[in-house]
């Protein structure tokens, strides 16, 4: 895989315009190069709220681009690759690469550790990941209301586990910057921000039909189920004009 500008922000694509399975592969392949080498690397899902907050927030624009793997998780992100770089790519959702991972975990007998949500929604996460999953090594998991008090008690419980591969789901974008923080010292080779994906795996969210996530509108269906995020939609707007003006002084800058 191969690193491109967006803008402010980088975002990884496969070195060649491949099929989904493809790219999927080519992904799982690159973060699983990541526990070969037995150092702690960041992984980022990319979407458009994200790059837009990263317009304001700079600590939040220097944790992404420090990341060592930023995959394009909308089609926002993805038709801002193509506009601006004029490389096609594939969105790699969030959830699926999650999903994918604890396959291949399963397989290669990697451990895994889920940080994140509440203790009751984390539990009923665990529990389907291992009825998915029966081979799945769950080392550990803690849900994600700590204190900064008890922060270091967690991150021991992480470090004695010794996973290969850590998910966490607290809140964009505090998930990333938390990561960030503390990825040397956790000393876990695959650290993995996954928002409300223990949600929608402990059965509490629904994920949208796979039709709306063909055409890129799943966005739409979690309006539905959560009216609190129709907040968002201006964001989305705001991602929208930022990269159409970036096009714009692209194309100018040309003549």
């Amino acid at each position: 895989m191969h690193r491109l500008q967006i803008g402010l922000l980088p975002v990884d694509v496969p070195d060649k315009n491949r099929v989904l399975s493809e790219t999927k592969c080519e992904v799982l392949n690159t973060i699983e190069s990541f526990i070969y080498k037995n150092c702690p690397h960041q992984v980022v899902t990319l979407n458009s709220l994200m790059y837009n907050n990263s317009v304001y927030d700079i600590e939040l624009r220097k944790v992404i681009s420090s990341a060592q793997l930023v995959l394009p998780d909308s089609a926002g992100i993805v038709l801002a690759t193509y506009l601006l770089t004029g490389h096609k790519t594939k969105r790699i959702a969030g959830i699926d690469l999650m999903l994918d991972l604890c396959h291949l975990a399963e397989i290669k007998k990697y451990k895994i550790f889920l940080l994140g949500t509440r203790e009751n929604i984390l539990t009923s996460a665990v529990s389907n990941l291992k009825k998915k999953f029966p081979g799945l090594d769950v080392c550990g998991y803690h849900h994600g209301y700590f204190s900064k008090v008890n922060e270091q008690t967690v991150l021991e419980q992480i470090k004695d586990c010794k996973p290969e591969i850590l998910f966490v789901g607290l809140l964009v974008p505090e998930q990333e910057k938390w990561i960030c923080s503390h990825l040397k010292e956790l000393r876990v080779p695959v650290v993995m921000g996954v928002g409300g994906s223990f949600d929608v795996i402990a059965g509490r969210l629904k994920r949208a039909p796979e039709l709306l996530q063909a055409i890129g509108f799943e966005w739409l269906f979690r309006f539905g189920q959560q009216p609190r995020r129709i907040a968002g939609f201006g964001h989305m707007v705001m991602f929208v004009f930022y990269i159409l003006q970036k096009k714009n002084e692209k194309e100018w800058g040309r003549f």
